[in-house]
């Protein structure tokens, strides 16, 4: 049987119908679901998010769960083309905390690339179903709210005129480096009148 198959059968089950009905209910604030391991336990997160009208937060023990679980929705919600995924694995630093070392510049950029996606979300501009999915580690850090996340974001577009001293700041302020020659992300040089930086 194929993976479809299955999953309309296990849609169709009582005990599944029970659980969908409670939770599009709101008849209790907390589940404690329990026995599932591996991929079963993400096949049963697809189907709750296919019978749903909910997003997800599904927070892991470690970071190798994290992307285990994430490599499991994708596959199994690939057997829906037709609807968006919006699935998202918010990564953890990889640094242990108050070690003086800045972290991985590619790890900093998706992890403000998904609370784009959620400020978005948060305010109706985005009305798919999301599931994020981060391990305790990833959350530790304190986040900015979604208000402030919009008001400190910048969006630049070609035709733009800008003041570089003040340009200059906002980039220093988001901790930019400033080099002599930009070769990676976060960084930035100057050269007369023109700024390199490499968002």
């Amino acid at each position: 049987m194929t993976l479809p198959g299955i999953l309309s059968l296990w849609n169709k089950s009582e005990e599944f119908e029970d659980i969908v009905k409670t939770i599009k209910g709101n008849l209790v604030d907390k589940f404690w679901f329990s026995g599932l391991k591996t991929s079963a336990r993400s096949f049963f997160i697809s189907a709750l998010r296919e019978e749903t009208n909910n997003s997800y937060l599904i927070i892991t023990d470690t970071q190798e769960n994290a992307l285990q679980i994430y490599q499991d929705l994708t596959t199994f919600l690939d057997l829906f083309p037709d609807k968006s995924k919006n699935i998202f694995l918010f990564p953890s630093f990889d640094i242990l905390p108050y070690e003086d070392i800045t972290p991985d510049p590619q790890i900093i950029e998706q992890r403000i690339n998904i609370l784009k996606q959620l400020s978005l979300k948060n305010e109706n501009r985005i009305k798919d179903k999301m599931i994020l999915i981060a391990d305790i580690k990833a959350l530790l850090p304190k986040l900015v709210s979604p208000r402030t996340f919009q008001n400190i974001s910048r969006e630049l577009k070609i035709g733009d005129v800008l003041k570089k001293e003040d340009f200059l700041k906002t980039l220093l302020d988001q901790n930019y480096q400033s080099v002599e020659v930009v070769e990676k992300k976060g960084e930035f040089s100057t050269r007369g009148g023109i700024i390199d930086f490499f968002p």
